[in-house]
């Protein structure tokens, strides 16, 4: 299947991280038929709202992210309603892609990306460090939950849904919000303030070992579109670089970008950062994907978006 340049479709929240580089994406490669709706338009946890849109729009294709992180994620969150509203857009967006027919649904997990204590600074406390593992194990249940409604929706209805399950993303993001930015752009952030104000050394949180297998959110777009090009299977689909990074590496490659000379020290009495290891790459790669971005290269592209971007970044 080729996902045609005149086909209808859907970009559940465009305006976030996941959503931009999508839509950035497909018009890129001269999409030109590509339907989105802000937040205020359409609530996608009010099941007839969503289902009066399908019944207008009738999108052949649907990418839609299947967790929504609201606001800070060292704040506290209310993980009742926050469960509750993530799987109410999930079921209400899945059953109305079976309703009206969607040739493909492809759902989107990157909450590893948002509810990342490694892109926390130093003075996060151990309190809001539990909270962030907390909200991260919410994270997983929306995220299995996707899956298996994908699952069976294809088993009894025959759609063709699927799931998929990404690494740490990083790249330009419009949000500006430090606490919900990538590690990536964290570190770029401290060690440019560090070089400007000649601050000798940046700490950041070091204990555990960390480790990230992370992947450029241009890839990411790329991705989606070859699953939904390519891949037609049950079961969530990971997908990565295929090649991890500590967080020493990750420092190394972002001072030489940045030109910081001080040294990067981690503090081992900061709250733990779990390892993550890499995603299997077998699956996409065998079938001719491959991320084309290096970490280099999006690092720098990252750091000189950062640059046109800062008076209007919420980065305190």
């Amino acid at each position: 299947m080729s996902l045609p340049t005149d086909a209808k479709i859907f970009v559940a929240e465009h305006t976030g991280f996941v959503g931009q580089a999508l839509v950035r994406k497909l018009q890129q490669l001269g999409y030109h038929n590509v339907t989105t709706r802000a937040d205020y338009e359409l609530d996608l946890r009010e099941k007839d709202d969503v289902n009066a849109f399908f019944e207008k729009e009738l999108p052949d294709y649907v990418f839609l992210s299947s967790v929504k992180v609201t606001g800070s994620i060292t704040d506290s969150i209310y993980p009742a309603q926050w469960l509750r509203d993530n799987l109410m857009v999930m079921t209400n967006t899945i059953h109305a892609a079976y309703l009206y027919d969607v040739e493909k649904l492809v759902c989107i997990d990157c909450s590893s990306t948002y509810a990342d204590v490694g892109a926390l600074p130093l003075n996060v406390s151990y309190l809001q460090a539990e909270l962030i593992e907390e909200t991260q194990r919410v994270c997983q249940v929306v995220s299995q939950t996707t899956t298996e409604l994908c699952d069976s929706y294809r088993r009894q209805y025959g759609c063709d849904f699927v799931s998929a399950v990404f690494s740490s993303l990083y790249g330009p993001s419009s949000s500006g919000d430090l606490h919900r930015s990538s590690v990536v752009l964290a570190l770029l952030r401290e060690m440019l303030h560090a070089k400007e104000l000649g601050r000798p050394s940046v700490r950041w949180p070091g204990g555990g070992v960390w480790q990230r297998d992370l992947l450029h959110v241009d890839d990411m777009a790329d991705a989606c579109l070859f699953l939904a090009n390519h891949v037609s299977e049950p079961g969530a689909v990971h997908v990565g670089y295929g090649r991890p990074c500590t967080l020493t590496d990750l420092a190394a490659a972002v001072k030489a970008v940045v030109g910081y000379d001080g040294a990067f020290e981690v503090d081992p009495r900061a709250p733990l950062l779990p390892a993550r290891g890499a995603f299997s790459r077998d699956m996409l790669r065998a079938r001719g994907w491959t991320p084309g971005t290096s970490l280099h290269a999006g690092i720098n592209q990252t750091y000189h978006w950062y640059l046109q971007h800062r008076p209007f970044a919420s980065f305190g």
